[in-house]
């Protein structure tokens, strides 16, 4: 210790491991064991390092590891991982990738989520006021659904709408899904747009099912705007000559069908009193013989008297031709040819013969 020739004080004390040194401008401290390693040169040279607290500007590391129940790892080995939370790093809840690839284990977003792609393995949730918009191109907006399909969560009686729009992002029509939880019934309703003169949407298709409808049965309805009609079926084809079926009604049972068993169309329409709809008249296809090698058709025509269903007339397929009946008679072939009358008595006989086809076609009531 003392002022070298310089005339700059100066000290040197331990030896070249352990030593606390002044040179003029710096002063050196090291050690060893577990305490003070290296003091020099404004840096702290440790193997271990304790604070209470630190007021630091930039770091600079090659890794940091914070922590031992619940730890933080940021760049360990010279990975370029950041992970926090629980002992393990590799399973660790939080995980950002030197890729910038992030793994949690849930999240909290208030902003706004701009992806190019991705998956959602569990199940979605949009509780906001808003919704939801993907693949929007041009105007377009395009949905891309997996094997599992798209499934919607109806929180509501209300039900939960699927709105589509045009090119310019106006309503043209939506979907409408909703739960009634009193009478066990699920509906689903198609609405066009622009809104009718009420100002409300015009319901096209509903279906709905359930068990006030019948546990194994549903429904579906169909409404149409003013006079512009309901459902056009139309098949578009190259054919001139012949005809083409459009449309098909049909009946499945889980049980054998037999003689009676069919499909009924009705005709519907509201009273003069309370709005109520009742049935007007239906057409009504059935088995007169179900059995597959000798089956029998049958269709007849029915009008309402009140609850009563009046047939007025039916139309029966048979092995020697077309049979017809008349208000509730049973279908008959078509009589034979009855020869012209030659005298007063085969006149008499001749129209006796043509009052009993008509009886029997149920056109007179018998005698």
């Amino acid at each position: 210790m003392g002022v070298t020739g310089d005339g700059v004080p100066k000290f040197d004390f331990g030896d070249g491991t352990n030593y606390m040194r002044f040179n003029g401008t710096t002063v050196y401290l090291a050690g060893d064991g577990t305490g003070l390693t290296k003091i020099q040169g404004g840096s702290i040279v440790t193997t271990s390092l304790s604070a209470i607290s630190a007021n630091l500007g930039n770091i600079t590391a090659g890794q940091i590891v914070v922590g031992t129940t619940n730890k933080l790892w940021l760049n360990e080995n010279g990975d370029g991982d950041f992970h926090v939370g629980g002992s393990v790093k590799a399973s660790a809840p939080f995980q950002v990738s030197q890729a910038g690839v992030l793994n949690a284990t849930g999240a909290v977003i208030d902003g706004t989520i701009t992806a190019q792609g991705g998956a959602i393995n569990g199940e979605l949730i949009i509780t906001a006021t808003g919704g939801m918009v993907t693949g929007k191109s041009s105007g377009v907006e395009q949905w891309r659904l997996a094997k599992g399909g798209l499934s919607i969560r109806v929180l509501n009686a209300a039900g939960v709408p699927i709105k589509f729009l045009d090119g310019s992002d106006n309503l043209v029509g939506h979907i409408t899904f909703g739960w009634d939880s009193v009478n066990l019934v699920s509906s689903c309703q198609y609405h066009t747009e622009p809104l009718d003169a009420a100002g409300t949407s015009v319901v096209y298709v509903q279906a709905q099912s359930g068990a006030t409808l019948g546990t194994t049965q549903a429904r579906v309805e169909m409404q149409a705007y003013a006079d512009m009609g309901l459902v056009l079926a139309e098949v578009k084809s190259t054919v001139t000559d012949q005809v083409v079926e459009v449309l098909t009604v049909s009946h499945h049972t889980s049980g054998t069908a037999a003689a009676g068993f069919g499909a009924r169309v009705s005709w519907a329409g509201e009273v003069s009193t309370g709005g109520t709809r009742y049935t007007m008249a239906h057409l009504d296809a059935s088995w007169a013989v179900a059995t597959t090698s000798s089956r029998r058709g049958l269709l007849t025509l029915n009008a309402k008297y009140i609850t009563t269903s009046q047939e007025g007339m039916r139309v029966e397929g048979y092995s020697t031709g077309v049979r017809l009946g008349f208000f509730g008679a049973a279908a008959v072939s078509k009589a034979a040819h009855i020869a012209d009358a030659t005298d007063a008595a085969s006149v008499i006989t001749r129209a006796n013969a043509i009052i009993a086809a008509l009886e029997g076609y149920g056109l007179l009531a018998t005698s």
